[in-house]
C-alpha cells in the first residue's frame, strides 16, 4: 500500500471503489475517482507524439483533454485549438527554424489531433483574440485559409470568438496572453502561461480567480461574436 500512496505504482479501479467505501465517499466522488484511476492506467493518445512533445507540453495536453471549458486570451497569434495545420506548421517554423520539416509536420498533426474535442463538442471554448493576430495572419502564406477556418469554427455552438479591436486601447491583460482551463466536478481550474523561457502553471485559487475575472473583463470590452465576424470579414476584404 505504501508504494501506491507514494505514487510508485498505480491503483486499480476496483481498489479505488473499495477505498471509497471504507472512507465513506459519496456516489459521485466514487464514480469520479474510479473513472480517474481507469484513465490514468490508460495511455493518452498524445504518447504517440512523444518524439516531438516536451514533458511540459505533454502535461498541458493531458489537462487540456480533461477540461470542460477553455478560455483563451491571445495577442498576436490565433489560439492553438483554432489553428489550421498549415498555419501551425508556419508558426512552429517561425519559432525555431532549425526544426526539421518532418518534425514540424508531426507537431502540426498533433495540434490538429487536439482539436477533436472542439469539433465533437466535448469542450466549451471562449477565445478573446487581439486584432493584431488577424493582421499578422494576413501577412502569412497560410493567412487566408486560417481566417476562413477561424470564421467557420466560430459558428459552432460550443465556440465563442471575440475580437479585441485595436481602438480598445490598453487593458488588464495587455501583452499577457493566457489559457484558463476549467474542469468538471472535483478539479479546480488552472491557468497555463507559455513563453520562450518556458511554461508556468498558475494553481493558487486567488490567482486563478484573477485570471478568470480578467477574461470576463476582456469579453466585456471586446466586440461581441457577431461584430467580431463582421470586422474579420472587413479586414479580410481590405487585405485582398
Amino acid at each position: 500500500m505504501s508504494r501506491k500512496e507514494n505514487a510508485e505504482v498505480t491503483i486499480s479501479p476496483s481498489e479505488v471503489r473499495d477505498l471509497c467505501r471504507i472512507y465513506g465517499a459519496d456516489v459521485d466522488r466514487t464514480e469520479w475517482l474510479t473513472d480517474l484511476s481507469r484513465r490514468i492506467r490508460a495511455q493518452g493518445w498524445w504518447v504517440a507524439y512523444s518524439d516531438v512533445l516536451t514533458d511540459a507540453m505533454a502535461d498541458y495536453v493531458e489537462l487540456e483533454c480533461e477540461a470542460a471549458e477553455i478560455r483563451y486570451f491571445e495577442v498576436d497569434v490565433i489560439p492553438g485549438l483554432l489553428q489550421t495545420e498549415r498555419y501551425a506548421r508556419e508558426l512552429f517554423a517561425a519559432r525555431d527554424a532549425s526544426v526539421p520539416s518532418a518534425a514540424l509536420q508531426r507537431r502540426a498533426e498533433m495540434r490538429l489531433r487536439r482539436q477533436d474535442r472542439i469539433s465533437s463538442g466535448g469542450v466549451v471554448l471562449s477565445a478573446v483574440i487581439d486584432e493584431t493576430a488577424i493582421h499578422r495572419a494576413f501577412h502569412s502564406p497560410a493567412g487566408e485559409q486560417q481566417i476562413d477556418h477561424l470564421l467557420a469554427v466560430s459558428e459552432q455552438s460550443n465556440v465563442t470568438v471575440q475580437l479585441l479591436p485595436l481602438d480598445a486601447g490598453l487593458h488588464a491583460a495587455s501583452g499577457a496572453p493566457f489559457t484558463w482551463l476549467g474542469f468538471p466536478q472535483f478539479y479546480q481550474p488552472v491557468v497555463w502561461l507559455d513563453s520562450l523561457a518556458g511554461s508556468l502553471w498558475i494553481e493558487e485559487d486567488s490567482q486563478v480567480c484573477d485570471y478568470d475575472s480578467t477574461h470576463a473583463r476582456l469579453t466585456d470590452i471586446a466586440l461581441n461574436p457577431s461584430e467580431s465576424k463582421r470586422l474579420i470579414r472587413r479586414l479580410m476584404k481590405e487585405a485582398q
